[in-house]
């Protein structure tokens, strides 16, 4: 298979070059994940005490939306093959806007655990939703650069929102954040509503009209290059989501940053993914995705073992992690955007249920390297450190011994 794929003949004619406006709205509805996420992280350690519950028992209202992300994708993806793209989309929307008012309600940890995942499970469609609009209009490297132009956007979601979630949470309480999630829900849909037109052409949705949900999965499931790429977009993820269910404890906590503060250091990170995002848009032009995700594991890798060594001997203390760690998050801007453009251009017929394998994995692999490492946190940057380690080296192993021979087998 060759690093970048023809025009399928759903692609409706004219339509490689999305309008602004639609960018920009369906790089707001990437970043729902990041800002149900981001803008509450402040608030963690706060939202602990005030339940009673210790902070790692909080960290899992992080693992929890992780799940329910992971398990929305299944739902989504099907039927909007079926259906199209706006149904499922403002169904999940809704739910998300709904979940939040629950969350900014809710009296107990379990009670917010439970919500949180509903929260995600509504959240699920709009990321979702977004990936497969983008592979019916678009294709090969044109997909990928649309890709990171949506994590331009994508990107602004985690160096505002902990910022703007920790002045919330100093104004009025970790329950606000909730409403101000609720409101941007509730935004969301009124604009999807009125500026998402359908994507998925009538003929192409009465192609396969009665195809069984687990048959659809079953043949994505069966291409190995979807499964190949997807996880090497989900270990991205699961380097990511290392650092996130981490970072309030390790940065509040153990370096002693005020909550306020906290959202300069994280969205110093989120900045350096933004701008690697646009890096790679302008080194598409020369270079084929596979070959920017290479290099982007090799520098991964060694950072990995820097910060490792790092965390585990307290040389340079918060900048020996902090500093490997802003580089750790550039690299991600070039392996999220082309991995994901790969996995979506490997079956475009099915471009809803391979967006949802891509999104499931992404979350359950994210989820996974989350609960591991919040639940090993010890006051140290070492299960971050770990995750992120092991992630970089489970990708390298993906790309020197799967993805050769998926290409080899294509020619």
């Amino acid at each position: 298979m060759s690093e970048t794929s023809p025009p399928s003949a759903t692609t409706r004619p004219g339509a490689s070059g999305l309008p602004l406006t639609l960018i920009i709205l369906l790089g707001v509805l990437t970043a729902f994940s990041p800002m149900a996420i981001d803008m509450y992280l402040p608030s963690l350690p706060a939202m602990s005490r005030d339940m009673g519950a210790p902070t790692s028992t909080g960290q899992l209202t992080l693992a929890s939306f992780f799940i329910g992300l992971a398990l929305g994708q299944l739902i989504y993806g099907p039927l909007s093959d079926r259906l199209g793209r706006r149904p499922p989309l403002m169904a999940g929307v809704l739910l998300y806007t709904l979940a939040s008012v629950g969350c900014a309600f809710t009296t107990s940890m379990e009670a917010l655990i439970g919500l949180r995942f509903v929260q995600a499970l509504g959240a699920a469609a709009a990321p979702l939703i977004a990936r497969a609009v983008v592979a019916d209009r678009c294709s090969g490297v044109e997909a990928a650069r649309t890709f990171s132009m949506l994590m331009l956007i994508m990107g602004l979601a985690p160096i505002l929102a902990p910022t703007l979630g920790g002045f919330v949470l100093l104004a009025g309480g970790w329950r606000a954040i909730f409403w101000v999630l609720a409101g941007f829900g509730a935004l969301a849909l009124v604009w999807s509503l009125a500026g998402l037109p359908e994507s998925l052409p009538a003929e192409v949705r009465n192609s396969r009209p009665h195809e069984p949900t687990l048959s659809a999965y079953k043949q994505v499931i069966a291409n190995p290059a979807v499964i190949a790429y997807a996880l090497l977009a989900a270990l991205g993820s699961a380097a990511l989501f290392s650092y996130i269910s981490n970072a309030a404890a390790l940065i509040i906590e153990t370096y002693g940053v005020s909550p306020a503060h906290f959202g300069w250091v994280f969205g110093l990170n989120a900045a350096a993914l933004i701008v690697s995002t646009q890096i790679n848009r302008v080194l598409l032009a020369r270079h084929g995705p596979l070959t920017l995700i290479r290099r982007a594991n090799v520098a991964m890798s060694l950072l990995g073992i820097a910060m490792t060594a790092s965390a585990a001997t307290g040389w340079g203390g918060m900048w020996g992690v902090l500093v490997p760690m802003f580089f750790v998050m550039s690299t991600l801007g070039f392996t999220a955007p082309n991995a994901t453009a790969l996995a979506m251009g490997a079956d475009r017929s099915r471009a809803g249920t391979v967006s949802s394998v891509v999104g499931c994995l992404q979350f359950t692999v994210g989820a996974l390297f989350a609960a591991v490492t919040g639940a090993a946190y010890n006051g140290t940057a070492v299960p971050m450190a770990l995750g992120i380690l092991v992630a970089a080296l489970c990708s390298a192993v993906l790309l020197r011994r799967v993805v050769p021979r998926l290409r080899a087998a294509a020619h």
